[in-house]
């Protein structure tokens, strides 16, 4: 029931129960995040719909579904054989390695990544969900100041 379909009736219905309720909006934002990280494109435009009416819900778990559903930038670390760790610019040999990992509190799958990452990892491509998830995302931006906050303060992915 909680996938998304064409009728926006059942989308508008889900997005109104998510409304004030971190329960359903959790339980929401799992299911974006697996739908994100399926290779079906057409199910994907379904969702994505469905994801700019979710994320603009205004209440107070807005904050939450954004970090939920895009990631919260973290430093990348790596561990070394001496027992220390290297952090951040310690770890980078080049300009444009990965500086900066974006994770979800509700992907417990290894398999599954938050949006950010999942748009990262398209980088170089013409991959169809790439260009649609970031038109999808600049339209957000435009009609939400939260959101375009969210993702203007979100660290880069490199130096």
């Amino acid at each position: 029931m909680l996938e998304p379909t064409e009728s926006s009736d059942l989308t508008s219905m889900i997005t109104n129960m998510c409304t004030g309720n971190e329960k359903m909006s959790r339980k929401l934002a799992k299911v974006f995040i697996k739908a994100i990280n399926q290779n079906n494109v057409e199910k994907i435009v379904v969702y994505l719909k469905a994801l700019k009416k979710y994320l603009i819900i205004d209440d107070d778990f807005k904050k939450h579904r954004l970090e939920w559903v895009f990631g919260v930038g973290q430093i990348v670390w790596k561990k070394n054989y001496g027992g220390g760790f290297q952090y951040g610019v310690e770890r980078i040999e080049r300009i444009n390695d990965e500086a900066y990992t974006y994770n979800s509190s509700l992907v417990s799958n290894a398999m599954d990544d938050a949006m950010f990452t999942k748009l990262l990892s398209c980088k170089g491509r013409m991959d169809t969900f790439c260009v649609r998830a970031l038109k999808d995302l600049l339209s957000l931006c435009s009609k939400c100041d939260t959101i375009a906050r969210f993702v203007y303060n979100s660290p880069p992915p490199s130096l």
